[in-house]
């Protein structure tokens, strides 16, 4: 079967356009890595009380409880401590 030059061409367009779509949709759902929101629900703390523990900005608690950029390990580990529970228990298990 030979194909044409501009079955090739609409195909290539069709298929870009799906990787297009798809991308996007995922893109709009940012994966869930760490379990910050869980645990202070779970413990009964807000995040304004643990931002005031640490010595950060509410900002920058409410930013991670959304997921919206991950803590580094270091940030992690000084949760951890804060709240008294593993750092295992503050990330989403694979």
């Amino acid at each position: 079967m030979i194909i044409k030059r501009v079955d090739l061409e609409k195909f290539s367009r069709f298929a870009y356009l799906q990787a297009k779509f798809f991308c996007q949709d995922q893109l709009s759902e940012k994966p869930k890595i760490n379990r910050l929101k869980e645990v202070l629900k779970e413990m009964g703390i807000k995040h304004n009380e643990l931002a005031k523990q640490m010595g950060v900005s509410p900002n920058t608690i409410t930013r991670m409880y959304n997921n919206v950029p991950q803590p580094h390990l270091e940030f992690l580990r000084e949760m951890a401590i804060e709240l008294n529970v593993e750092v295992c228990e503050l990330i989403v298990p694979i």
